[in-house]
């Protein structure tokens, strides 16, 4: 199919519908997400530095 000349695919159309989805889930979820890794990675570099001690 063609609209102004552009080809418009299936996986052209799903990736817009999805980009405002996806926009909305990372936005409520990625700062939970990060603070996770941050403290695991925390957590880690104090139980190593402890075993050092």
């Amino acid at each position: 199919m063609q609209v102004g000349g552009n080809e418009v695919t299936l996986e052209g159309m799903v990736k817009e519908m999805m980009r405002p989805l996806l926009s909305e889930w990372l936005d409520q979820n990625l700062p939970y997400l990060i603070e996770r890794l941050v403290k695991k990675e925390i957590d880690r570099m104090i139980n190593r530095a402890e075993r050092l001690e």
